[in-house]
Formats: structure tokens, sequence, C-alpha cells
């Protein structure tokens, strides 16, 4: 064979085997300290933070079934603004919020309809210090919590009660010159109802609260068949979350839903809870469209961590099956975060943000990535194309160049006339 054609061929060759395709790199992590110490910063999706409602710069926080209800007279004063003679109420849990934005240096909340029940709040500042004020309820009457700080006040969170939940009627803020600046009362909202993302609803039912679908937290969008169902898992089935003082709250995935991740985002982790020691199945996506499955199983009174991280970027996470009852899946976090760290520091120990034990795992296996099932993952068409057209472009010159210079074993034979 001719040394113009073997060359070419060669390039050829070398071409198409460098375009075909590659195992898809998608690493499955199972446990939250090598996850937490490859990646970068992270988002904590915690589902505690669904019930709120925002009003005029002030966020009203509950850790689960955030409430509106009636207060007749004479149990709560009547609101001018109510055409029914009484007042509609915000209720608060212990670890229920107010969040303040910058520059109120005084806030009052008004407390009605809790008999004489004592209670606590923390009041923090400006400046992240922290006190705790005390009071009682007035019978028929009004309870005035006060808190003022030099640094502003930017949270009151309710510590403790003895008669179930604050009934907030209005709350007062004055600017740090002891200026009025607003007061905010519940008559807009439903008489009876509930506030999820910051959308409040008639509501008198309340064993099924869902998420919209699709529904956007933190940046991360869910879907579910079945409109991703939000439940109450106590401990010990759960682990005590920070925010809420007896368990847990759980998004309940069925089997076909999706979280879909902003472009970005480098790896995403599941912390699933709840389902005893059921099997299941999660398929991650990368940004090329390539795919990863990975298997794993609940843990009775403990917590699962299932993990993705792709060198492409990660697109979404689907639930494929959820073994046992067949579903649904108890997630009760999701962390995801950006682009890998090029060199983390050593001796990272890896805690979640939002607390739990990071060295929980599903089994006693080595805490290191696992070798996912793969799907291929082809080199982008324009890159392939393009190493065909340079080989045949470098072939054509090839046979150009040997007829315009033929080359002694190409030359014609000449008779020897002696």
């Amino acid at each position: 064979m001719h040394r113009a054609t073997v060359t070419a061929l060669l390039v050829v060759g070398f071409s198409l085997a460098w375009a075909m395709p590659a195992a898809a790199k998608i690493d499955v992590y199972r446990d939250f300290a090598s996850f937490h110490g490859t990646m970068g910063p992270l988002t904590d999706i915690d589902f505690e933070d669904v019930f709120f409602v925002t009003i005029r710069d002030v966020t009203f926080r509950n850790p689960f079934f955030l409430r509106t209800g009636f207060c007749a007279a004479p149990t709560c004063d009547p609101d001018p603004d109510n055409l029914n003679g009484g007042n509609i109420a915000l209720f608060l849990d212990v670890y229920g919020s107010v969040r303040l934005p910058s520059g109120v240096g005084v806030v009052s909340l008004l407390i009605q309809g809790i008999g004489e029940n004592t209670f606590d709040v923390e009041v923090t500042d400006g400046a992240g210090d922290t006190f705790t004020l005390s009071a009682q309820g007035v019978t028929y009457g009004i309870t005035y919590v006060n808190a003022s700080s030099p640094a502003g006040v930017r949270q009151i969170e309710v510590l403790r009660t003895d008669g179930g939940a604050l009934v907030l009627t209005t709350v007062r803020t004055f600017d740090l010159g002891g200026g009025l600046r607003d007061e905010i009362d519940f008559e807009s909202l439903p008489a009876e109802g509930q506030c999820i993302l910051s959308v409040c609803e008639s509501r008198t039912v309340w064993t099924d609260v869902t998420l919209p679908d699709p529904g956007m937290l933190h940046g991360a969008t869910f879907s579910d068949p079945q409109h991703g169902r939000l439940a109450f898992c106590s401990a010990p089935t759960c682990q005590i979350d920070p925010d809420s003082p007896t368990g847990n709250v759980v998004i309940f995935l069925d089997p076909g839903a999706t979280i879909e991740f902003p472009p970005g985002t480098a790896g995403a982790m599941l912390v699933v809870e709840g389902v005893g020691s059921n099997a299941f199945t999660i398929e991650a996506t990368d940004r090329n469209g390539d795919s990863v499955t990975a298997d794993a199983a609940g843990v009775p009174f403990g917590i699962t961590w299932l993990g993705f991280i792709s060198v492409q970027g990660l697109a979404k996470l689907r639930v494929v099956s959820v073994g046992g009852t067949g579903g649904p899946l108890a997630v009760s976090g999701v962390f995801y975060g950006p682009a890998l760290e090029p060199n983390p520091s050593e001796g990272d120990t890896g805690g979640p943000p939002g607390g739990g034990d990071p060295g929980a795992t599903d089994d006693d296996e080595p805490q290191h990535p696992t070798t996912p099932k793969v799907s291929p993952n082809w080199v982008p068409l324009p890159v392939f194309f393009l190493s065909v057209i340079s080989a045949f472009l470098l072939l054509v010159l090839l046979v150009w160049k040997r007829r315009r210079y033929p080359t002694e074993d190409t030359l014609p034979a000449v008779a020897d006339e002696s």
C-alpha cells in the first residue's frame, strides 16, 4: 500500500477514534462529608422554609402550616377594617418568626386571644446579638411585645409557649429615629387559610398540603405527578430539624418526580428520611443530556444520603422507582452547589449547613464516589464533523501532492536500451 494512502487512513482512523463515545462522568456520593468536601458553597433547600408570607418587606414564617384565622370579639379587639366585628390573625408556633428589613429600630407585636398563657421570644438585632423577652397574654385584651436595639431589630422568633400558637393580629415597626414606619395587619388574608411560598389561600382541611406544580424553592424547580405533597415527620422516625421543635418537614416525591437545577450547578445531594428500609432508584442527568442511575435504601430512624456530581454540570434528578410500597420517596432536604472546588481544603469535616449527622450513610461501604451505570456521552456533532472534514481534506492534499510530484515508486518504468 502506498505511503500516502497509509498516512491518510491513519489520520482518518485517529480522528474517528477521538470522536467515539466516552463514559458519562457523573460520580455518585453516599455520605455528606465526601460530597461537601468536593463541592463549592452549597444551597440548602429546607422544607421548613416553605410556609411563609411577606407583607411589605416583613416576612412571617412558621415551621409547618402558617395559618390564618378569624378571632371574634370579645376574645380579640375588633379591627376597624373587619366587617364581621372581629380580627384576622396569624398563628405562630414555636420556631415561628417575624423577619424584618434593615432600618427597623423598634418593633411592637400585638398578641391577642391566648388567654393568660405565657410565652418567650428571642430577638436578633442587626449585629447578630440575641436577647430573650418573656410575656403573658391578657384575657379579652392585648399583650404588646416591644423590642428595640440601636443596631436595629432583624428577627423575633417564638421560643416557648404554654398554650399553643401565638395569635398575632398586628405588627408595628418604627425606624431607628423612633418614627412610625409601618403598621401591618392581616385583614387582607383569608379568614381561615394557609400561606405557602407567600401565597395565602382559603383552606379548611389540613391533611394534604402541596407545592405548586411546578414549584420553585431556592432556585431549584420541583415537579411531581402528585404535586409534591408536604408532611410533618415526627421524631424518632425523622431527625429533629434545627428549625422545627419535634421533627422534620418532608416532601413526598412520587416516581417520575423531578428536581431541576439552575445553570452552573455541579452537584446535588438528597436527604432521605422516613421511608423505613425501602429501596429506591434515582436518575441524574447532566447538561449534555447523559444520565446515570443509582440505587439506595432507606435507614429506619436514620438518614440516607445520595448525591451526584458531574463535570459537565448537573441538570436534574428524577425519582425512577421506590420499593416496598411503591412510593413516594420522603425527602427532608436537598443540597446543591456550583462549580467544583479545584483544591478542597484538607481536614474539612463537611458538616451539613442545615445541621444533621454528616457521617450518616445508608450502609457500611467505603465512603468515596461509586461507579454508576453510565450511558454514552458523545463528542458534540460539530466536533465530529470537523474531524471528518479535516481528515478528508488531508487525504485530498496528499493525493494531489502525489500526482503533482511523483515519487520514484510511482514513475513509469523505462526500458533499458543497452
